[in-house]
């Protein structure tokens, strides 16, 4: 029987800010080897001898993003399950594990495993995978542990209790002098993410344990609508459930628990650090990560990147310095946990910076801030061939369009026109309007909002076809 991959796609964005931000969390950006988190992910199971088509369970906000990853990698999938609401591991495993069971079998194997990791040594970690395939065929249900090479402070644990692989018990991250100990102990695993059972060997003992999430996830599930390419889960149902990890709900507490060891040589790393994400990367011959418009000189065991201008870094030593867009970030390496409490802060003093980066993807193409100025602002617009925006008005703003490169068909209040490069129009306050791309090519112009309200928010959609309009009364 063939396993079933599940790929898991949360995140807040907080642990790697300002290149993550909480609408485009780590597994979306190209951090390493010019790929991304989640494309890493999808190769490791693509394998059609030995894996199904995957089942990806994502944030409902991330949808598009989802979406444009499985485009590059010419990927087709199960299904596309999406939460109305972050509730841990255990409701969204269980969303899968019940989706699983009723449109394919309980019996099929679920691999469960996170889309942000990096795993460098695929054979080695397909090994492990089939070893635990065996265990849950038995009706066991298998969590993975890394053979640790350093005392880290940025992961759980997993305490092994015999040869057999049963759990003595599950450590939050610890502290440096409780990291060591651990690893003196010789007993001690890095806490992967990653889980191989049964659908519904993970159903029965959720049942046990958490049987109200069961109850919540599976009513999620019976309301559900699927449209577009996603199954929607009914909002009022799933945000019942309770907020707690999978290893929290039932797998501390199931005699079913067996632990799959992962061996140092499959390069694990859940990049959930500078640190770690320096360590993922290709450095100098004095230990520098060098990525984007940088010049070093002087500086040693640094990660340094630009994503916009010239960084130029002289005498720096186990320093972060990225430059991006709208900020700029210089960290000791040795305070980079704190960088979570910075994006608190953030929150706290009601910026937006955390939320996400200046240029944003949408189902469409994307767009760019430029500039913003007092009641006027300038974004760069990339339409994709064969796309549009929705048919849509503003209440508060105006825009003037001006097309820098491609063909454009422009809706305005009735009146469609073609422009192209070198060519404007106006779009008063409250018209109906669009811009669709129907060539080959890449649409590209510039907007110009003027109004006393120039937020994302003052859209009004009447057709959309990525299903965002607004529900009529």
């Amino acid at each position: 029987m063939k396993i079933l991959p599940v790929i898991l796609c949360g995140g807040s964005g907080t642990r790697l800010w300002p290149l993550s931000r909480q609408a485009k969390p780590k597994q979306f950006l190209k951090l390493v080897d010019n790929e991304t988190l989640f494309s890493k992910a999808i190769k490791l199971i693509s394998d059609p001898e030995h894996f199904l088509k995957p089942l990806i369970i994502s944030n409902a906000e991330f949808r598009f993003d989802v979406l444009q990853e499985l485009e590059i990698n010419a990927t087709s999938v199960e299904n596309i399950i999406l939460e109305p609401a972050s509730r841990n591991t255990a409701a969204a495993i269980a969303a899968a594990a019940k989706y699983t069971s009723q449109r394919i079998s309980g019996d099929v194997i679920m691999l469960v495993m996170p889309s942000d990791h990096i795993i460098r040594s695929k054979n080695d970690f397909l090994e492990s995978v089939f070893n635990a395939k065996s265990l849950a065929e038995k009706g066991f249900l298998t969590t993975f542990g890394v053979v640790p090479k350093s005392p880290e402070t940025a992961y759980g644990y997993i305490q092994k209790k015999d040869d057999e692989g049963s759990i003595k018990r599950f450590i939050e991250k610890p502290d440096i002098k409780k990291a060591k100990t651990l690893l003196k102990n010789g007993n001690c695993y890095w806490n992967s993410g990653i889980f191989c059972f049964s659908a519904d060997a993970y159903i029965n003992e959720l049942k046990k344990f958490e049987p109200e999430i069961l109850t919540h996830v599976t009513s999620s599930i019976t309301l559900s609508r699927q449209a577009e390419g996603f199954k929607y889960l009914d909002e009022d149902s799933f945000r019942k459930c309770k907020d707690i990890s999978i290893d929290y709900a039932v797998l501390e507490k199931t005699s079913l628990i067996k632990l799959i060891t992962l061996p140092a040589t499959v390069g694990w790393n859940d990049v959930g650090s500078f640190n770690a994400l320096h360590d993922e990367t290709e450095q100098d011959e004095h230990g520098n990560s060098i990525i984007g418009d940088v010049i070093a000189e002087k500086s040693k065991n640094c990660y340094l990147r630009s994503d916009k201008g010239l960084l130029v870094a002289i005498g720096l030593k186990d320093i972060i310095a990225i430059q991006v867009n709208d900020v700029t970030l210089i960290a000791n390496k040795k305070d980079v946990q704190s960088v979570k409490d910075i994006v608190i802060m953030i929150r706290q003093q009601n910026r937006t910076e955390h939320l996400a980066h200046p240029q944003v993807f949408r189902p469409w193409g994307s767009y760019e801030e430029i500039f913003i100025g007092e009641q006027f602002k300038v974004k760069y617009i990339v339409v994709k061939p064969g796309s549009s925006i929705s048919l849509q008005y503003h209440n508060h703003r105006a825009e003037h369009w001006v097309i820098v490169k491609g063909r454009a068909k422009v809706t305005n209040n009735g009146d469609v026109i073609k422009l192209d490069a070198n060519q404007s129009t106006y779009i008063p306050q409250g018209s109906i309007h669009r811009i669709e791309n129907e060539t080959d090519e890449p649409l590209e112009f510039i907007e110009v909002q003027t109004g006393e309200i120039l937020e994302e928010k003052d859209i009004v959609r009447l057709e959309d076809k990525y299903n965002r309009a607004q529900k009529k009364a």
